[in-house]
């Protein structure tokens, strides 16, 4: 697990020199986070909008929580705006009809444009992708997961496990 999180960390700093900073992307989200716990989803919605404006990448989580406070607040623009939003981003479809929050968008007109764009929106997450950088990242993924559980959970290890567990 650790060899992932420096992997995630090396390519993202390797990028991040070339982007926005998203140290402030981050406290912008928690704000509006707090908008949201305050039940201010109509300033939340705006100042979603704002941020996504702002940034070239946003997380698809963000743009999901986003689609979620817009329903809530009954913007269904909004709500579609930020679903394909994050579509592109790489939520899918089985996400959005199981959301208890964003369920009564398939009532609306503009679920079946949005229905009609998800390929293409899909595409556009797939074009975006290193497939041979994620095929990688997999690799070493399995490969931590395998020396993690071959040391961490071995039966003989009874003896190192609180030394483990403190490391």
């Amino acid at each position: 697990m650790k060899l992932l999180t420096i992997i995630v960390f090396i390519v993202w700093t390797s990028n991040s020199f070339t982007q926005k900073n998203y140290l402030e992307y981050h406290k912008q989200v928690r704000e509006i986070e707090n908008k949201i716990l305050d039940s201010s989803y109509s300033e939340a919605v705006k100042m979603y909008h704002s941020l996504f404006r702002e940034y070239d990448f946003v997380f698809a989580e963000d743009c999901f929580r986003a689609a979620q406070t817009a329903c809530v607040d009954g913007d269904t623009t909004s709500a579609f705006t930020f679903l394909k939003r994050a579509t592109k981003q790489g939520l899918t479809m089985k996400r959005i009809l199981t959301d208890s929050l964003l369920v009564d968008l398939q009532k609306s007109n503009n679920w079946t444009e949005y229905e009609s764009k998800y390929d293409s929106l899909r595409k556009i997450y797939s074009a975006s992708i290193n497939w041979e950088l994620r095929s990688k990242i997999n690799e070493l993924y399995d490969l931590d997961q395998f020396y993690r559980d071959k040391h961490e959970l071995h039966p003989w290890n009874f003896l190192w496990r609180p030394l483990i567990a403190v490391k």
